[in-house]
């Protein structure tokens, strides 16, 4: 008894979306049936003929039409890169029973419907195989999961309506854009622009240039257990690297007070920085250590740390600007975290605390870079926003006090812009090109 009531209920279920989607065909065919029994003439019986062959066929369309629609996606994980153009392929295959039209939608976020259209009307007609591209261009930064995708058919009349939301998951992950142009920062030698520093280098990694406090995850090799003793504190030795694997510290600002009205363009730009001086540092066959606004999130790469580069571009996949405490809070904090190094410092304000630090990495014999980003759509006569004290140096040319500051304290300064990082000449000056001379 028990399983024809589950019966009953499951061909309810089933009866129930048919009849919502034919309604009105088998409604019209009951007032045609009507209509040639009440005047019984040779045209209303065609009529009436007509209207039940279209109720008929819109009853087999709901059935059997749209339920024989196999959908997938050419690729289940999707990479791409910010601000180019990426196609979602999905490839549909038809049924047994043509389709007067098909429209396939598939479940893209908000970000991307500003960009691109997740739908596309197709005219099957006999054809069996269809590949519809679905584009985004320019494609935003982040990691998307698309669950489903949602088909509708129909007949020509507006009579019958069929929907089916078919589950297809997928991951799409753009990652942000890196600029090649960074990686001549990172010639042999100290960074370029810099003064040569003072250590001593040898061939090989083998002299101990120093010591610093033991962090968790140094191997025991590198502890320096003869002053370790003596001092009555774990410390790890620092070796003097050959040029080829000088360490390079990238710090990223990430703090939400320095990004102002929201400004995505300014952040993406920021992220495109960070990952560049990233990918060229390690191209340029250099250890890296990425700090990203928390002290907390500090990753160590070598050349030949997949894994770990593999896990850096996941977060700069997602990072937003939602550090709450200041940057020099994070300036403050890394030096005593990691030994001597070549530091290069992303952030879109220089002023204050954050100017006096970066002078004092400097003033030890610190090799330091700035890249500051710009405001969205700066031009060469707009002030410079989180650099106070601009003064007009001449026409078409501005001169920050910051920026000056730190040219006169032999730390570079570059600029990002749509194309890459440009060089700030000594001064701070910026032409009407945004390029420096």
């Amino acid at each position: 008894m028990n399983a024809r009531v589950q019966g009953i209920s499951r061909a309810a279920r089933q009866i129930g979306p048919i009849l919502t989607a034919c309604w009105r065909a088998w409604l019209l065919a009951a007032a045609a049936y009507a209509f040639s029994r009440f005047q019984g003439s040779a045209v209303s019986w065609f009529l009436c003929y007509t209207a039940m062959l279209l109720a008929a066929y819109g009853t087999a369309l709901a059935l059997v039409g749209i339920a024989f629609v196999r959908v997938r996606r050419a690729r289940a994980e999707l990479t791409g890169t910010a601000g180019e153009r990426l196609e979602v392929v999905l490839e549909v295959e038809r049924g047994w029973l043509p389709l007067p039209y098909l429209l396939v939608e598939d479940d893209w976020p908000p970000a991307w419907r500003r960009w691109g259209n997740p739908s596309a009307f197709l005219l099957p007609g006999f054809r069996r195989r269809l590949r519809i591209p679905l584009a985004v261009d320019p494609a935003p930064r982040g990691e998307v999961h698309l669950s489903a995708v949602t088909l509708r058919t129909g007949d020509w009349f507006g009579l019958v309506r069929v929907q089916r939301v078919v589950p297809l998951p997928g991951v799409v992950r753009v990652y942000p854009r890196v600029w090649t142009s960074a990686a001549s920062l990172f010639c042999a030698g100290p960074l370029r622009g810099h003064r040569r520093s003072g250590r001593r280098l040898r061939s090989e990694a083998v002299e101990v240039a120093g010591v610093r406090p033991y962090q968790p995850g140094d191997p025991p090799v590198r502890l320096h257990w003869k002053l370790s003793a003596h001092r009555g504190q774990l410390l790890t030795k620092r070796f003097a690297l050959s040029p080829d694997h000088e360490e390079v510290v990238v710090v990223f600002n990430r703090a939400a007070h320095d990004y102002r009205l929201n400004d995505e363009a300014r952040f993406e730009a920021a992220v495109s920085a960070a990952a560049s001086m990233v990918v060229g540092a390690l191209a340029a066959r250099r250890k890296v250590t990425f700090v990203s606004g928390n002290p907390a999130c500090v990753w160590a790469l070598g050349p030949q740390e997949a894994a770990a580069h593999r896990r850096l571009l996941d977060h700069l996949l997602t990072v937003a600007p939602d550090e709450s405490s200041v940057f020099a809070h994070t300036l403050r904090d890394v030096p005593q975290r990691v030994g001597a190094a070549h530091w290069v410092v992303i952030t879109p304000r220089l002023d204050g605390e954050d100017l006096s630090l970066l002078r004092r990495l400097a003033a030890r014999g610190e090799d330091v870079v700035v890249c500051w980003v710009p405001p969205a759509g700066l031009d060469a006569g707009a002030a410079a926003d989180g650099v106070p004290g601009s003064g007009t140096a001449a026409a078409g040319e501005r001169r920050p006090a910051a920026l000056a500051a730190l040219a006169a304290a032999g730390i570079p300064v570059y600029r990002t812009t749509e194309r890459g990082l440009v060089r700030l000449p000594v001064g701070g000056g910026v032409n009407a090109g945004g390029q420096s001379p």
